[in-house]
């Protein structure tokens, strides 16, 4: 019933149409009824129908197609009788839409594209595309780390509406991002509730920390950081014995110092491009640094004439390879080779920042030993020995003029400021050197207001004779160099400071004679030296040792505001170790290296106690105000295998924190054999553990020059486990 009433309506309604004054142009062989709305507005993410009865006007029957409209189907072909009529049904998809749709739709004879009609004006449709109604997205996680080369990483997406369909999920990466592949597909349709993963592949390139946009055609906009590093890695560098040999040693782990690999490529240098100064049976390192995918390790080895020359080996790829270029064994000084290399080269102090990278030693020449510096700008390809350094002329006053023995100790660098600290002769004097460049390394002075300290506010201890810097470091502008000198023969404390980066010096006389607070009981009363100093935003701290209550112990000193100020912490002077002090502190205590991160601070060294030399690590989580000893470290036990376990004479002679991960290095010797110490944290000094791989080193992939004994002299990472957004302060 109903469809005859329907089919009355179009005829009445063709009756109609066939008296009416004027049509088209041509009278059309097939007219279009709306039976819905054909003036409507869609949305992104949102769908709609259009019907119209198309009546066929000839006594012929015809198949009839749409024109193509982008975001607009039509569900069926429109098959019409002679004289009879068919329901032309058009699907709208609102995210298809290109734009407003003003016209049509034209209907076309199958076969016959040229005979073709639409509705009349009144009648044709009138699409709006409108503003998408909007889904709410999260993404989880907030912060993502690519590692070059390495397996994709995903984000997860969720639909927080409860009637929104979301549409084409995306990232939006920086156009420079090609080598990272994103996938997206299973986010093209998100019904509300629901989550989805967008997966993102890192390339070989390094992109920095970027705030990446993710939104749908439909959704919020979201934003999550991403960054792709190199390989998380850190080394630990020193020297072992085979047979007939002393052997370079590097142990590397790029899993936060779980396993440890030692690459065999290290222990038997082979120098490029030239092997003439080939390596011949010693060799060891004693400093270590990485920053990005480059590591150094600087130290000495003998060559077949058994000249002593200096060391270097460079990994460009995150310690996978390591080369040893020659120019590093036979120095040539530029612009001119006034004072050239003879013999008894080393390198003993190293840092890397950016692809800049510094070591530091001495060498002698015609008798002579002199300051060492070579400079990379190209993370290690190419080596630079500036001849300015090896015979330093110290401005504005050169009274002081340097004689002889002179020597780096220690290097660092922040920013565009670079200084490297030891010492030099001077008419029988030894005094504190230390060379400065504000460039980065292209230019380097000597300050002459170094060589001869002056304290303030009180110079009643006055330089006399052995002074020297042994640590060196440098954070925003303020540098600072931490030794020793004598005073009327006694060795005391020495600490150079500048707030100026590097412009001004000054020595202050608070450091000398070490006040301990809140206990003096162990007061300073002789050989009191610093071996390293360290700081992180406005902490300093400095430590080593000094005589005091009959006894050599630890020193620390601690300084909240860049270095105005010094306090001496009298906790650290007589160690309790917790939570059990069964080798309790005797004496004979120092302290060799320091390195925090943020407020998280780990000095390592030795002690007597127990009966014998012990490994030592002072804790701190509060930047340097209080300090606990673990117990746990005088008295190593190793994971998984303990066999070669720890009875007597361990230290540590490096320590370094980064990334969340700290590492101490040093030795320890059991049944007469001297061994490799490596102690691991992943907590920042909360607890510690003592991998076995360490103190047996299985060399890959080539296990022929089998070990015997060795240690651990430096250690090193660069401190890229956690997200630059969660990352605390870089660390030295």
């Amino acid at each position: 019933m109903q469809g005859r009433t329907r089919y009355q309506q179009l005829l009445k309604w063709l009756c109609c149409l066939l008296t009416a004054p004027s049509l088209y142009a041509a009278t059309p062989l097939w007219v279009f009824v709306p039976q819905t709305p054909v003036t409507l507005t869609v949305a992104p993410g949102e769908t709609a129908q259009v019907q119209y009865a198309v009546y066929n006007q000839s006594a012929r029957a015809k198949v009839l197609i749409m024109q193509p409209i982008q975001g607009i189907t039509q569900t069926s072909l429109c098959q019409l009788p002679a004289k009879g009529y068919c329901i032309l049904t058009l699907q709208i998809n609102g995210s298809a839409l290109s734009g407003n749709v003003m016209g049509g739709p034209v209907l076309c004879q199958q076969g016959n594209p040229n005979q073709c009609y639409q509705p009349s004006p009144l009648n044709s449709l009138a699409i709006t595309k409108g503003q998408p109604a909007t889904a709410s997205i999260s993404a989880s996680p907030a912060n993502l780390v690519l590692i070059i080369n390495q397996n994709a990483k995903v984000v997860t997406i969720t639909n927080h509406s409860t009637q929104i369909t979301a549409y084409n999920i995306r990232a939006i990466l920086p156009s420079s991002w090609t080598d990272v592949i994103q996938d997206a597909s299973s986010c093209t349709v998100l019904a509300p509730g629901a989550s989805c993963q967008i997966s993102f592949t890192p390339g070989s390139v390094i992109h920095s920390l970027q705030l990446i946009p993710i939104q749908g055609d439909n959704t919020s906009r979201v934003s999550i950081s991403i960054e792709v590093k190199p390989v998380p890695i850190a080394i630990a560098a020193g020297q072992y014995t085979s047979v007939g040999a002393i052997r370079p040693l590097i142990a590397l782990s790029s899993d936060m110092g779980t396993s440890w690999t030692f690459p065999s490529a290290v222990n038997s240098p082979v120098f490029v491009p030239d092997n003439t100064n080939s390596y011949n049976n010693s060799a060891g390192f004693f400093e270590s640094s990485c920053d990005a995918q480059t590591c150094i390790a600087v130290g000495q080895y003998r060559d077949a004439g058994l000249v002593q020359r200096p060391l270097l080996a460079v990994s460009q790829d995150s310690g996978l390879n390591w080369i040893f270029p020659s120019s590093i064994n036979a120095a040539v000084f530029s612009p001119v080779n006034t004072n050239p290399f003879s013999s008894a080269g080393e390198l003993v102090g190293a840092t890397c920042q950016g692809s800049t990278c510094i070591a530091v030693g001495n060498y002698f020449s015609a008798g002579t030993r002199r300051p060492i510096l070579a400079i990379s700008h190209d993370s290690g390809t190419s080596w630079n020995f500036p001849a300015v350094i090896n015979a330093p002329v110290f401005t504005p006053d050169n009274t002081n003029a340097f004689v002889g023995n002179g020597r780096f100790f220690a290097v660092n660098c922040h920013g565009a400021i670079c200084i490297a600290g030891g010492l030099y002769s001077s008419v029988g004097i030894d005094r504190p050197l230390l060379a400065v460049s504000q460039d980065l390394g292209q230019n380097w002075t000597y300050p002459s207001a170094i060589n001869a300290p002056v304290f303030t506010p009180d110079n009643t201890n006055a330089f006399s004779n052995n002074g020297s810097f042994n640590g060196v470091v440098c954070q925003d502008s303020a540098c600072i160099a931490a030794g020793s000198y004598r005073s009327g023969g006694i060795e005391r404390p020495l600490l150079a400071l500048s707030q100026n980066a590097t412009v001004t010096w000054t020595y202050p006389s608070v450091v000398n004679s070490p006040v301990f607070t809140p206990d003096n009981s162990n007061a300073f009363t002789a050989n009191g030296s610093f071996a390293d100093v360290n700081c992180q935003g406005t902490t300093c701290i400095a430590v080593g040792r000094y005589f005091g209550g009959g006894t050599q112990r630890p020193l620390v000193a601690v300084s909240h505001d860049a270095g105005s100020s010094w306090t001496f912490p009298s906790s650290v002077t007589a160690p309790v170790f917790t939570p059990d002090n069964t080798n309790a502190f005797t004496g004979s205590a120092n302290l060799l290296s320091i390195s925090c991160q943020g407020s998280d601070c780990v000095t390592g060294g030795f002690y007597f106690g127990g009966g014998g030399f012990r490994p030592l690590l002072a804790v701190s989580h509060d930047a340097g105000s209080s300090w606990t000893f673990p117990s746990s470290v005088t008295a190593p036990v190793f994971t998984p295998d303990n066999t070669n376990v720890f009875t007597n004479d361990g230290q540590f002679n490096d320590v370094h924190c980064a990334g969340g991960l700290c590492i101490a290095a040093g030795f320890y010797i059991t049944g007469g054999v001297q061994r490799p110490l490596l102690a691991v944290s992943q907590d920042l000094g909360q607890t510690w553990t003592f991998p076995s791989a360490a103190n047996s080193p299985i060399f890959t992939p080539d296990n022929s020059n089998t070990f015997f004994g060795g240690r651990l002299d430096a250690a090193s990472s660069n401190g890229l486990w956690l997200p630059r957004s969660l990352s605390l302060l870089e660390t030295e």
